[in-house]
């Protein structure tokens, strides 16, 4: 299982004995079922048959289906490929927080070390490298400290030049955008073929996100290719919550909240850093104290 098989053009695919039989422009293309490790169907007037979903599904293969944008929205993976899937199961329900805590460490230390070594293929000098490199030595037990987010705000503006930033609409962002839900998908695929069940994370814990797991070895929250994450958010009460950003993206809370459909009556921001609000109603101002000017400065040079 080796190929990834881009289906564009085809209009009927289907399966034939031990090949995959694509036709289309009074072409036949013929692909060894044992080859495929996925099939992309890119283009929404091609028609293919449930045995031929099934029978790729038996073979181990994942089938993506893309939208008018090109876009992966669909996914049909391969279930219970494990022997033993009810024993990951309960392994994975037994995981401790502790234990959680330090994969997700080595997560976020990998994805850093990985960026890396992209940059350093991209030809990108070693002095832009080694500030990224650096905080991968830095990250702590379930990155309390947010370096996988201070990463990313530094690696993509290194490898696609300054004032490049994910929320843009343009052609990097979409094939960027492509690309990640091809990889999601396969991380999930090969977590099934392990025995895993995705909607059981270790840092990802949404009820309505099937795919948990998969995204734990991605990133965190992403909204129309936006990254979001959050450092902490507690519950205070039935109406009210308290969330602690790494950094604020234009109406990151509120797109946030808007897509799990949870409204939002008011925003209070409370600190900035180490500088807190306080007793200052609307309106109002302070000096700030030399203290708060010093650890300003210190998290600015950090």
């Amino acid at each position: 299982m080796w190929r990834t098989v881009i289906v564009s053009k085809g209009e009927k695919i289907t399966v034939k004995n031990v090949w995959m039989i694509v036709y289309g422009d009074n072409i036949e293309s013929h692909v060894p079922i044992e080859d495929i490790y996925s099939v992309v169907i890119d283009n929404r007037a091609a028609y293919i048959s449930v045995q031929t979903v099934t029978t790729l599904a038996q073979a181990g293969a994942a089938v993506y289906f893309c939208d008018e944008k090109h876009i992966p929205t669909a996914v049909n993976l391969p279930l219970n490929n494990h022997c033993k899937p009810f024993g990951v199961l309960k392994k994975q329900l037994e995981m401790s927080d502790d234990f959680k805590k330090a994969v997700w460490q080595k997560i976020v230390t990998a994805k850093i070390d990985n960026q890396c070594k992209c940059l350093s293929l991209a030809g990108i000098k070693k002095e832009s490298i080694d500030p990224i490199k650096n905080l991968a030595k830095q990250v702590t037990l379930g990155d309390s400290t947010g370096k996988e987010a201070t990463a990313a705000k530094l690696y993509f503006p290194t490898l696609f030049g300054p004032g490049f930033f994910r929320y843009l609409d343009e052609v990097t962002n979409a094939a960027l955008n492509y690309g990640y839900a091809i990889m999601r998908s396969s991380v999930a695929k090969t977590l099934v073929a392990y025995g895993y069940n995705c909607s059981l994370g270790i840092h990802h814990r949404n009820e309505t996100n099937p795919f948990n797991l998969a995204d734990d070895f991605m990133d965190g929250i992403r909204i129309d290719g936006v990254f979001y994450r959050c450092k902490d958010a507690c519950e205070l009460n039935s109406h009210r919550m308290r969330i602690v950003l790494v950094e604020g993206k234009n109406r990151e809370i509120r797109r946030v909240f808007e897509k799990y459909e949870v409204g939002i009556k008011s925003l209070m921001r409370i600190r900035i850093g180490c500088v807190g609000v306080g007793e200052l109603q609307f309106g109002q101002f302070r000096d700030l104290t030399q203290d708060e000017v010093k650890a300003l400065l210190r998290l600015c040079k950090n």
